[in-house]
């Protein structure tokens, strides 16, 4: 459970999901601090989609112009393009946290588009609404951010499947989310859901959905894992 996987990158920009306005606000930093459980990681992901694509140039400019709008000082930068696509990749670690950006263009000529994910992973916790406000200010010329957030915490336990249960229905029930979508295996007690208590929703699935729950065992460290997304997870689990 180490930051975000290549899936969660991948999963939003083939999505492509816009986000439409709910009703309040409460959101993730709300779950955050009301979680009874103890602090791992946090997540900010956030993905642009903009017309026209770029050269193998043109990303390393846009990366390095990013980087610096962000204080990213002394960032790592890959260049993962191939005869399809361009992909230039920046890596960044201060402290506790580390930013990861990736500038992404199409090389064929029937889709001409380029995306800018960056990622935000911090073992301390902090108030996600601030650094997507930080994210956004720096990059407001590139265009608007739809953003990904989520948090991983534990229980200092194996627990039960019914255990489990209990924990995500307290969850269902305090921020009276419909669930939509349900998913259980011997290790994994999962849903997915809608709550108007949250700003922003998106289709997915054919369904208006902006909570994703999940809560697993790991045998390495002998604790349960609860990760919560908003609107769904995109850090491995």
């Amino acid at each position: 459970m180490r930051g975000i996987k290549g899936i969660g990158i991948i999963l939003i920009i083939i999505l492509g999901i816009g986000f439409v306005s709910s009703a309040q606000n409460m959101g993730m930093d709300h779950m955050m601090e009301n979680f009874k459980g103890h602090f791992k990681e946090m997540n900010v992901n956030g993905h642009i989609n903009m017309d026209g694509s770029v050269d193998e140039e043109k990303a390393i400019s846009m990366l390095k112009d990013i980087s610096r709008r962000l204080n990213m000082e002394e960032i790592k930068i890959e260049n993962n393009s191939d005869e399809n696509i361009v992909q230039i990749n920046g890596f960044y670690h201060k402290g506790d946290y580390n930013m990861s950006l990736i500038i992404q263009s199409n090389k064929g000529e029937d889709i001409k588009e380029t995306n800018i994910v960056i990622d935000y992973t911090s073992e301390k916790k902090e108030s996600m609404e601030k650094i997507k406000e930080k994210i956004s200010e720096g990059l407001k010329e590139y265009g608007e951010i739809n953003y990904y957030t989520s948090f991983i915490g534990t229980y200092n336990k194996k627990m039960t499947k019914e255990e489990k249960r209990d924990v995500v229905k307290n969850l269902i029930d305090t921020y009276k989310i419909r669930v939509e979508e349900e998913y259980e295996d011997k290790n994994i007690v999962s849903i997915t859901g809608y709550t108007k208590n949250f700003k922003k929703w998106i289709q997915y699935g054919g369904k208006k959905v902006n909570i994703n729950i999940a809560m697993r065992y790991n045998n390495y460290d002998g604790k349960t894992y609860v990760i919560m997304g908003y609107p769904l997870i995109t850090i491995g689990y």
